[in-house]
């Protein structure tokens, strides 16, 4: 379900699925529902499916929450005997031009309550080409930060890299190219030993050669803010 008719027909043309404008209709004769919404419209969705007729369906409903905000918004649901569970890939689903972009091979943070509903989303998740690691629901908060982190964090990173790049004369292709490679070694190292790679001044502990950077981050950089 969909709540815009741009909505509808991008998730019709990505999904090749019909995509419905009442969220009720579309479940009506399903036995898993996944929940694909924004985090600060989860609760909202919830209450409405909440009021789905107990008779929709032979058999209780399976609700899959693919947010990072845990099971407690699930709890309408829950207390109405559907299985609840949590699967929340960590990885972006759109690129910048706003085609769809495959996940496959990306980690997916499980959360649930009962060993069927455990079950069943690491189930869902392996069919997704995803793989699954179980979460506490005390550690949301920590996790979506960890995820706002690696992503909008690291592009601020990029973003003063490509600032400081352009001030010293190299654009473009060109940029993208060198730095972009520089970052990219630090994140494969991360990924392969828990911890990025240092290079340059900061490895050397060359105070002097950090000055001289900092002063030129001051004086080049339209994203950096002196407080």
């Amino acid at each position: 379900a969909a709540a815009s008719d741009a909505g509808r027909e991008r998730a019709t043309s990505v999904l090749a699925v019909p995509a419905h404008e009442d969220s009720i209709a579309a479940c009506l004769h399903v036995d898993c529902v996944l929940l694909c919404v924004p985090d600060d419209r989860l609760g909202e969705v919830v209450a409405h499916l909440a009021t789905r007729p107990a008779d929709a369906s032979p058999m209780r409903l399976r609700f899959v929450s693919m947010s990072a905000a845990g099971l407690a918004p699930l709890a309408p649901l829950a207390e109405l005997g559907h299985d609840v569970c949590v699967l929340h890939p960590v990885a972006s689903f759109t690129s910048l031009d706003g085609d769809a972009t495959p996940f496959h091979g990306a980690a997916a943070a499980i959360g649930a309550d009962t060993d069927a509903a455990s079950t069943f989303a690491h189930a869902l998740a392996h069919a997704l080409g995803l793989i699954p690691f179980d979460i506490a629901e005390a550690a949301w908060p920590a996790h979506a930060a960890a995820c706002t982190a690696a992503s909008a964090f690291v592009g601020s990173i990029l973003e003063l890299t490509s600032d400081l790049a352009a001030s010293a004369g190299i654009q473009g292709s060109a940029a993208r190219g060198a730095y972009g490679a520089l970052a990219a070694s630090a994140v494969s190292n991360f990924r392969a030993t828990g911890v990025p790679s240092s290079s340059g001044a900061i490895a050397r502990g060359d105070g002097a050669a950090l000055r001289t950077q900092i002063r030129a981050v001051r004086q080049h950089a339209s994203s950096f803010e002196e407080v």
